[in-house]
């Protein structure tokens, strides 16, 4: 009998090429951001680095739990600069109305959003890292 990966396999190298591909978008063509490069490179490698631990959970590599906790360490810091970062901030809004029109957000409502976003993802920080901590302790 034929071992098969799990679906889920593919699905994460999939995450991987859209995730290249993109940054290779933004390699080329940065001027078309509305953020500086690093955000959206951060944001694109964050993305690649979601489609390994997708890989690494697939194939039940749990001795890599840690790259969870990692990775939402680590998506926690663009949301986090958009609420702290000095500078203004200027945000749109898409609304799904009857236009579906774009509206400008004011900078405290942009850097309130962001900060919660950020927030919430501390948070499941936080319990990832107990999580691994406490599987550790059991195994």
């Amino acid at each position: 009998m034929v071992k098969r990966t799990p679906p889920t396999v593919g699905i994460g190298f999939l995450i991987l090429l859209v995730a290249g591909g993109m940054s290779l978008l933004v390699h080329l063509h940065p001027e078309k951001l509305k953020v500086p490069a690093w955000v959206a490179h951060l944001a694109l490698g964050l993305l690649a680095f979601a489609g390994v631990c997708v890989v690494a959970l697939a194939l039940r590599l749990n001795q890599l739990i840690w790259l969870v906790c990692v990775l939402l360490g680590a998506m926690a810091i663009a949301p986090a600069w958009i609420a702290l970062g000095s500078g203004p901030r200027q945000c749109t809004m898409f609304s799904l109305g009857a236009r579906g029109a774009r509206a400008a957000v004011s900078e405290v409502a942009c850097r309130d959003a962001f900060g919660i976003g950020a927030t919430i993802l501390a948070t499941l920080f936080i319990l990832a890292v107990r999580g691994a901590l406490w599987s550790r302790d059991a195994g």
